[in-house]
């Protein structure tokens, strides 16, 4: 009796950065398979698999991302995701810092002005 084995590889990783803020914002896979009878490729039986999403949890029809990665790869795109938050928070932190410095500066320049002072044409004379 004749053995048929169905094999897939790894075909295509695919991830996108989100454009507007350089952040990670997903990634898919794809793989490529066939079958095999009694260990030699059966024609017409090679095809690409539909893209599924790569994930770092149980997702319906994902692909965990430790079988597309190797573990250390999975460490260093937490290590990145971590670092792109923290990076967000800073601007942010920042953008706050900014904006409480200027409003002791108009609060100081505003302290610091001379009262208004009437000038002499300025005088209504009755």
């Amino acid at each position: 009796m004749p053995k048929l084995i169905e094999r897939r590889v790894p075909y295509e990783f695919l991830v996108r950065w989100n454009p507007a803020t350089g952040l990670l914002q997903g990634a898919h896979v794809k793989t490529w398979g066939w079958v095999e009878k009694d260990g030699v490729p059966m024609p017409g039986t090679a095809a690409a698999s539909p893209a599924a999403p790569v994930t770092d949890g149980p997702v319906e029809g994902g692909v965990p991302l430790g079988e597309v990665l190797t573990d250390l790869h999975v460490a260093a795109l937490a290590t990145i995701a971590a670092r792109d938050a923290q990076i967000v928070q800073l601007q942010a932190d920042h953008e706050a810092a900014l904006a409480a410095k200027d409003a002791q500066i108009a609060a100081l320049q505003q302290a610091a002005a001379p009262a208004s002072v009437v000038q002499p044409d300025e005088v209504n004379v009755g």
